[in-house]
């Protein structure tokens, strides 16, 4: 009987173990990714273009949400627009005014549908609708 509980009290303390180590894994991911501030070249694929800065407390707030579509599959750009270069092509190229910003482009890079904000409902359907016309032009 104490073995049982021994052996169940070891599983669920590795269990604890191995989320705590990802969920720290992850959290370093992020924080990298949300702090690049190399220049960016947008390629022309089907995918969705995420304009933030990296100082910004809304695009910090759905960073992480955006970070877990691109873990399931979804096509995603991330452009810090406090990069002098990202923030010019951000404007003259793509008119962006705020951030965060979502832009869906086809394969050859033409804007589809945009999204400005951070209302965590609304990033998700704006990812969850746009998904299927991501897959459907990238496999024409």
């Amino acid at each position: 009987m104490i073995n049982k509980t021994v052996k169940r009290l070891a599983v669920v303390g590795s269990l604890f173990l191995i989320l705590g180590i990802t969920i720290i894994s992850v959290n370093n991911y992020v924080a990298r990714e949300r702090e690049d501030r190399s220049t960016v070249k947008i390629e022309k694929k089907a995918s969705i273009l995420f304009f933030y800065r990296d100082d910004c407390p809304d695009c910090k707030h759905v960073f992480f949400l955006v970070d877990l579509f691109e873990k399931l599959g979804t096509q995603v750009q991330y452009i810090n627009t406090n990069n002098k270069q990202n923030h010019e092509k951000a404007i003259n190229n793509y008119h962006i005014s705020a951030v965060p910003t979502f832009i869906l482009i086809n394969q050859n890079g033409n804007e589809i549908k945009r999204y400005t904000g951070s209302n965590f409902d609304n990033i998700r359907n704006f990812f969850t609708k746009k998904v299927n016309r991501i897959s459907k032009a990238a496999s024409k």
